[in-house]
Parts: structure tokens; sequence; C-alpha cells
């Protein structure tokens, strides 16, 4: 009954936070089916807050702050995403730190399964179409992540832009856990003409403060 109660109030925070903790420290680690004895890793930086002028005529509204995360691959950085979180939803705002772009939802916690689309830069100077993105988060099981149980967030996104044969169709599988993060994630489809499939997995977290 104990139990019962807990995975309920779990499921009644419904902040974005909670799925996805963006605090100046937290690591994780992952390995990936694509690329077998290398190491991906998370790094969340410093929390970013923008330079606003009041003065400035350009600026509508102040700029919200955001936090920066390293992304490495055997040690060596190869991107930095930026994140914002808003209530329910986590947004990535930036291509890097001095590259924003317009807010791009990447995960709604939400009671009941939720959907939303939107499109995207394209990702390639021969497909002139931006990329469509459907998308739809829902609550999932209570799964064993990292030896301990979690109430899990499963959102699925579907890419796709150009002609089916020779442009580009991703099916992700995006799969968080309460109070950890994103912990899996699963490709499938197609780029042209090549398949793509890969699988990456967590297999450290550290919380802020103690790398």
């Amino acid at each position: 009954m104990i139990g019962a109660l807990m995975l309920f109030f779990l499921a009644d925070d419904l902040s974005a936070s909670r799925f996805f903790p963006l605090a100046a420290g937290n690591r994780w680690v992952y390995e990936d089916t694509a690329a077998p004895g290398s190491t991906f890793e998370s790094l969340v930086k410093a929390e970013v807050n923008p330079p606003f002028d009041p003065r400035d005529e350009a600026l509508i509204e102040k700029p919200q702050r955001y936090f920066p995360v390293e992304m490495r691959e055997d040690g060596k950085l190869r991107q930095v995403i930026c994140y914002r979180e808003h209530d329910n939803t986590l947004l990535q705002v930036g291509n890097g730190i001095d590259k924003p772009m317009v807010p791009r939802p990447l995960m709604v916690v939400s009671k009941k399964p939720f959907d939303w689309d939107y499109y995207g830069d394209s990702i390639s100077e021969y497909l002139t179409e931006s990329i469509h993105y459907v998308a739809n988060s829902a609550f999932g099981s209570t799964e064993p992540i990292l030896g301990k149980p979690h109430q899990t967030l499963v959102v699925n996104v579907t890419m796709s832009v150009g002609p089916k044969k020779v442009g580009v169709e991703i099916k992700q599988v995006w799969r968080y856990a309460a109070d950890v993060g994103l912990y899996e994630v699963t490709e499938d489809g197609h780029v042209g003409k090549s398949k793509v499939h890969h699988v990456r997995r967590l297999t450290q977290f550290e919380a802020g403060g103690s790398a």
C-alpha cells in the first residue's frame, strides 16, 4: 500500500526537472552499441545568465537562463547543448554557448499521454526542407535503473525530412527515470538508403558535487 502511494505522489510531480535533473556537476555516463568500447558522457555545467541591457531596444524580453551540457566521447568534447526547463517541459535552447536556437520541446511531463509536433532546421545542404518532428510523452512503468526502482517517462519521436526513399526517417525512443534522467535512447530508421540502428544505455550517474 505504501509503495502504491509513493508511486501515486511521484506520478503527480509533473516537473521536467524530476526526469531530467539539471544541476551543475550532474554527470551521466553511457555506452552505445554503435561504438563498442567507447564511453559517452554528459556533464552539466554552471547555469548561464545571459547579459541583459534594458536599454537595448532589440531585446523584447529578458533572456532566460539555461544550463550548458557538455557531450564528451572518450573524454573529448564533441558538442555543447543548452537546455532550459519550464514547468513540465524540457527545452533545447542552443547548440553551443553562443549558438542560440528557437526553443525546441524535447520532453513534456503530463498525467495523460501528450502529443506535439514541430519543425526544425534542415540537417543537410542537400535536403532543403525543415525536419518534421512528431512526438509523444507518457509515463512508463517502474524500472530498475542502476540497481534501484524508478518511475519512468517515455518519449517517442519520429523525425522525417525529404522523400521517403532518399530522405530521412528516424524513430527514437527516449527513456527517462525520475531523479536520474535519461537512461536509454533507441534509434531506428534510415538516412537515404543507409539504415540506422543503435541503443545508448546509462552505466553511471553522479549527482552534482560528487565528481
